[in-house]
């Protein structure tokens, strides 16, 4: 999905609590959360490293001090890829996802970003469609089956 920032308009105001993840400590928690959300192990490792660079921006949200939602920004030339926007399960169906991409997306305007890309599953197309994103193509991944 993109998004074209002209004639966007940011949210005026974005509730929560969102940072932007810099310390060795925090990138551990935007890792955990992450992999939470998305059932496979982000190594912090690896995430130290992606954050090291540049134009990446990691973002955690909270929740009464609990880390809650992760999102993570790349901009290259005019385009931002937006990735690993996650909630873990048990904090589904709070509206954080909403609130953690009203940050991310006030974050992405205020650059000098002409558009925004991601991959939408289909428990956040609905959202990214709220937000003026419009599908380019499909993306079919496949698995072998495993065998016995």
């Amino acid at each position: 999905m993109y998004l074209d920032f002209e004639g966007y308009s940011a949210p005026a105001s974005t509730q929560g609590d969102v940072t932007n993840v810099t310390s060795p400590d925090e990138i551990s928690v935007w890792a955990e959360v992450a992999s939470q959300a998305f059932g496979y192990e982000i190594d912090a490792t690896v995430v130290g490293r992606i954050a090291a660079v540049p134009d990446v921006e990691l973002l955690l949200a909270r929740e009464g001090g609990q880390a809650v939602a992760t999102a993570l920004t790349f901009q290259t030339g005019d385009t931002i890829g937006i990735h690993q926007v996650g909630v873990p399960k048990e904090h589904r169906g709070k509206g954080l996802a909403r609130m953690i991409m009203d940050h991310t997306m006030a974050r992405c305007a205020a650059s000098s970003s002409r558009y925004a890309t991601l991959q939408a599953s289909a428990a956040g197309a609905g959202i990214y469609r709220g937000l003026g994103f419009q599908e380019q193509f499909t993306i079919t991944n496949y698995r072998r089956s495993p065998t016995s």
